[in-house]
């Protein structure tokens, strides 16, 4: 129960639930994997090695930020 396994349903499980919140709010929707990526680099606590690692990735959302991001509604750089 770690590593990739469950890495990968969680990352891809949060990806839907802020585009969900986004067209429930009436928000732009992203739209790409690169605008998702770029999301998730803002909404994220570094973790291990300073920057991208082969352990913790871009690090480990935090669910404040992302609310506050999307609450802001200035997601003119997705």
């Amino acid at each position: 129960m770690s590593g990739t396994s469950m890495a990968t349903p969680f990352g891809a499980g949060l990806a839907c639930l802020i585009l969900e919140l986004m067209r429930r709010e009436g928000s732009a929707v992203m739209t790409g994997r690169d605008a998702i990526v770029q999301f998730i680099q803002k909404v994220s606590r570094d973790a291990g090695s300073p920057g991208h690692d082969p352990h913790f990735g871009h690090g480990i959302p935090v669910a404040e930020d992302i609310i506050e991001h999307l609450a802001q509604d200035d997601l003119k750089w997705i």
